[in-house]
């Protein structure tokens, strides 16, 4: 059985939308497409919470400066929304489609929304790549 998650608990700093602690950090995948962001939860309450990814907001910024919205794939339509247990934790891997991994220099990620228990907040996180 796994450790019951606690504040504090994520590999990343993140923000805290209510109970739900969320981190987002830079993936590699070789096969990859687009560039990855792996997001990471904990619930840091007693009950269980709903959480969707559906909800990530994601904009691209290539190298030159330029902006552009990115859509995380999900061939399998397997983002949706999820209850989540008790002072359980664990990580999405997500590939954003719309642009060439190598033209990326960042991505700043809009979380706020993806806690369906809180009220909606504006949270964004910015995830750099080499």
């Amino acid at each position: 059985m796994p450790e019951p998650y606690v504040a504090g608990m994520l590999e990343a700093p993140g923000v805290q939308l209510g109970c739900l602690d969320v981190a987002v950090l830079r993936g590699e995948r070789p096969e990859a497409q687009g560039p990855v962001a792996v997001v990471e939860l904990g619930n840091r309450c007693e009950h269980r919470i709903h959480v969707d990814l559906g909800k990530l907001r994601v904009i691209g910024i290539d190298r030159d400066g330029r902006r552009f919205p990115l859509q995380p794939y999900d061939p399998n339509r397997e983002i949706r929304p999820l209850a989540m247990d008790a002072r359980a934790s664990g990580n999405e891997w997500i590939e954003m489609q719309g642009a060439d991994p190598l033209t990326v220099k960042s991505l700043e990620i809009e979380v706020g929304a993806i806690a369906l228990d809180e009220p909606r907040v504006s949270h964004v996180v910015e995830v750099v790549y080499p």
